[in-house]
């Protein structure tokens, strides 16, 4: 056997969808290290992904000889062509038919044949005849090192991978997806060089990767299982309201008035619905195997057993999201962070403010899913509790934002609308320079706002909301621009801050009782009252748990590392 086929060989594998909406082939690129070049094998299909993993890939492709025994080839490795007809550019071509590619010594399992009809009425029809073969075939072998990222859409390929690997003696490692993305940046290459552009990470910074290992296919195949059992829930769903409109239809043509025991009639039909009850079992059976199989599971053990109020399934939602923390840099939590939608961004007004996702163009990258679990956590369990480290630290927080901000405060909005709103503007305000102005917010209410102009633009002009603004902001009529106009009274900033019981308010406008007794109006919105501070409170223990946990998970990580490395010492000794 040549040393080309005994030699241990670096492989990337960039797994990708199949084919686009639009029909885009995007097929699986193996880019296998090859001197100074690189040989690419594409996989159409899950045929081809799965026979590379089991060395099963045709690289070469013969003619197929009349008459040869095809029947233990696969049958995706033979390529078939179209009989000959006559047509009308060659009409002297001969048809080839069923009867006369038997006679040609064809057997019939080895052709492609559409079947019509019943017995005894049944035709047959040849579609096919066996043109090429393959011959030569590569795949995952002793010595092969893969490499491939985290996360995306191959998980079921690398698990076949790691499994074969283990198998034969190969090894496959993986490594952020960032680092790629760097990589690419670099390169102003495209993600159609994703799998060349891994080769060149592993040449330079083999560090970056990660060994992966049976246990950690275990961890995976634990997800996969809770990915399954919210797909019976959802099939469950789905199946329960069928049978309620099927029941609720049946109470109306059965032409017997039920009165008040309609919602009682409904639910006895839809839970006797045979379907009904058989989705609702399989879905039991799945969460209790699922929960059992958890529970068991080291990373629980080690991290969340003794956390009260997360128990297997919010464990289940969060490591079936995550998957692996190693698809993110250790050294880069900000990017765990903006995955979990906990990240602190940059909001429409310049300050700070919590991710939010968004559906359709432009949506907000990361996974919605782990965001309300940890949400659901905190407000759930940790804030109602006074015995763990967890609640403790919740109500620490709240006294740590109270002690810094005793008291409420009042952003008053720096624009006011003036659009159906009745105002009275000095002379400088008329004019269109800074005065004073006073605007009418209701009967008896009312304030005159210093250094004050009115500012007037088409609606759409750079018009974006800085969260300083009025609510229920209207438009009049005009001429210029894009026929209507935006019209607004701009004000200095101003803060307020209220005491306990001496304000009110009313569709966003605020009702001031000042120390000295006198009363204010004011449109704006109010910061750290105490349901802001336990809002803040909640998203900062949320990232404090996210981030012990990526550090946490981290450290198991090694942990295992670390054990498989004495346990190969050990081997080789």
């Amino acid at each position: 056997m040549s040393t080309e086929k005994t030699a241990g060989r670096l492989i990337a594998f960039q797994h990708r969808r199949k084919k686009t909406r639009s029909g885009e082939a995007r097929p699986t690129v193996f880019a296998i290290q090859n001197g100074e070049g690189n040989r690419l094998l594409k996989a159409d299909d899950a045929y081809g992904e799965l026979d590379f993993v089991h060395h099963k890939f045709p690289t070469i492709w013969r003619d197929a000889q009349i008459g040869e025994d095809l029947s233990s080839r696969e049958r995706h490795h033979i390529r078939f062509r179209k009989p000959n007809k006559p047509t009308a550019k060659e009409p002297n071509v001969v048809e080839e038919t069923l009867e006369s590619t038997l006679a040609a010594g064809w057997k019939e399992n080895d052709l492609e044949i559409e079947t019509k009809g019943r017995a005894p009425n049944k035709t047959k029809k040849l579609v096919g005849i066996p043109n090429k073969v393959g011959e030569d075939f590569d795949g995952v072998r002793t010595g092969d090192t893969l490499i491939g990222i985290f996360g995306g859409s191959g998980f079921s390929l690398v698990i076949a991978l790691i499994n074969k690997a283990t198998e034969v003696g190969a090894r496959v490692f993986l490594t952020a997806p960032k680092n790629l993305k760097v990589q690419r940046d670099e390169k102003h290459a495209v993600k159609e060089d994703d799998a060349e552009l891994l080769l060149d990470i592993w040449k330079n910074k083999p560090t970056l990767f990660h060994q992966m290992y049976e246990t950690d296919v275990i961890s995976w195949e634990v997800m996969h299982s809770w990915d399954l059992t919210e797909q019976a829930m959802t099939q469950r769903k789905k199946v329960v309201q069928r049978a309620e409109a099927v029941a609720e239809h049946a109470v109306y043509v059965s032409n017997e008035y039920v009165g008040a025991r309609l919602a009682e009639e409904v639910l006895k039909a839809k839970m006797g619905n045979q379907s009904v009850k058989v989705v609702k079992e399989a879905e039991a059976r799945e969460q209790r195997r699922l929960e059992d199989t958890i529970k068991q599971h080291p990373l629980y053990q080690k991290l969340f057993a003794d956390i009260k109020g997360f128990g297997p399934r919010g464990f289940g939602k969060v490591m079936s999201a995550v998957r692996d923390p190693r698809r993110f840099p250790r050294e880069r939590v900000g990017s765990f962070l903006r995955f979990t939608g906990y990240a602190a961004v940059k909001g429409k007004n310049g300050r700070p403010t919590i991710q939010r996702f968004r559906r359709g163009p432009g949506n907000t990258p990361g996974n919605p899913e782990i965001k309300q679990a940890i949400w659901l956590l905190v407000n759930n369990q940790f804030a109602l509790q006074t015995d763990t480290p967890w609640g403790s630290r919740f109500r620490a927080i709240k006294a740590q934002m109270r002690a810094t901000n005793p008291l409420p405060e009042l952003i008053c909005f720096t624009k006011i609308s003036l659009i159906k709103r009745e105002y009275t503007p000095d002379a400088e305000v008329a004019a269109g320079r800074e005065g004073s102005c006073t605007v009418v917010f209701g009967k008896g209410k009312s304030h005159t706002y210093t250094g004050a102009r009115i500012e007037m633009k088409a609606e759409g002009d750079n018009d974006k909301d800085d969260g300083n603004e009025t609510p229920g902001e209207e438009t009049g009529n005009g001429t210029a621009g894009k026929g209507r106009w935006v019209k607004n009274l701009v004000v200095p900033e101003e803060r307020i801050p209220l005491h306990k019981g001496k304000w009110d308010v009313s569709n966003g406008f605020y009702t001031v009782t000042l120390p000295d007794g006198s009363v204010i109006y004011r449109p704006g919105k109010s910061i750290n009252t105490d349901i802001h501070i336990h809002k803040k409170a909640g998203w900062r223990l949320g990232t404090e748990f996210l981030i012990w946990m990526f550090n946490e998970w981290w450290k198991y990580i090694d942990e295992m590392e670390a054990e498989r490395g004495r346990k190969s010492g050990q081997l080789a000794a």
